[in-house]
Order: C-alpha cells, then sequence, then structure tokens
C-alpha cells in the first residue's frame, strides 16, 4: 500500500471503532484487547493506541457508538457493569437493552 492509498486519520479512526464495536457484541467491550482488534484489520497495536491512548478510552468511545446507533448488545453490556453513560439513558433504551442481556 502507498502512502497515497493509505486511509486518512478519521477514516482509519474509524475502521478501529468499526472493528472494536463488532469484537464488543461478539467478546463484550470490558474483554477485548488491542491484539484482536489489530489483529483484525492488519494493524499494529500501537496505532490503536495512537488514535484512542488507552483502552479505557476506546471502550468509552465503543460505548458512544453504542448509544448513538441503538446497538442494545453492548448497550446491555454496559448495563450489566453499571456503566455511566449507559446508566443516564431514558428507561424504555435501558428495558429494550436488559431483553438482549436476559437472552444472552
Amino acid at each position: 500500500m502507498t502512502k497515497s492509498e493509505r486511509p486518512g486519520p478519521e477514516t482509519r479512526r474509524g475502521q478501529i471503532l468499526h472493528v472494536a464495536t463488532r469484537l464488543a457484541i461478539k467478546y463484550n467491550y470490558k474483554n477485548i484487547t488491542r491484539a484482536q482488534i489489530a489483529n483484525k484489520i492488519k494493524v499494529t497495536e500501537t496505532l490503536i493506541s495512537y488514535y484512542f491512548n488507552t483502552m479505557e478510552n476506546l471502550r468509552r468511545a465503543i460505548i458512544q457508538n453504542a448509544i448513538e446507533n441503538d446497538i442494545l448488545e453492548i448497550i446491555a453490556q454496559g448495563l450489566a457493569v453499571h456503566d455511566p453513560e449507559v446508566m443516564k439513558l431514558p428507561k424504555e433504551k435501558k428495558e429494550k437493552a436488559l431483553k438482549i442481556l436476559l437472552k444472552l
């Protein structure tokens, strides 16, 4: 891949977040690792750290993405660990996510 073919910063950050979100649905957002994400999209763990600094920042981004896009599986995970952002959601959304959690 040449320099001109490389994704720009926002595109790369979005790719990382997308893959991290997909992995979080499968493995839980608290359990995914930089290595899993890096292996999936064929980048270094350092690149993931460059865009998100810490895993906690990446987890915050995953939760925010789940809230913005109504990804109930991840919202349910947030409910299970009393994630502060998830706990602020309207009761109806939390109830929908709880139904998902109870099915797992």
